[in-house]
């Protein structure tokens, strides 16, 4: 499983840190369901990608505020 698990996070670019406890329980319990021949819609990596990025855009945008008001 856990080597299922790394090729998930790797095809999204995420890593294990990324994710909560929750998050993890939530994709092993995808990953089986997929397995079972089940389809996944806006899966926990859609939405573990998605705070990603809106923290990284955040953060850009504090940096960019400190340099502008320097």
């Amino acid at each position: 499983m856990d080597a299922k698990i790394q090729r998930a996070l790797e095809a999204e670019g995420l890593k294990v840190t990324d994710l909560t406890e929750e998050e993890l329980r939530e994709l092993r319990e995808e990953i089986i369901a997929k397995e079972n021949g089940q389809y996944i819609l806006d899966g926990v990596l859609w939405w573990v990608s998605r705070r990603k990025r809106k923290e990284e855009t955040l953060n850009f945008v504090r940096e960019f505020e400190e340099k502008a008001n320097d």
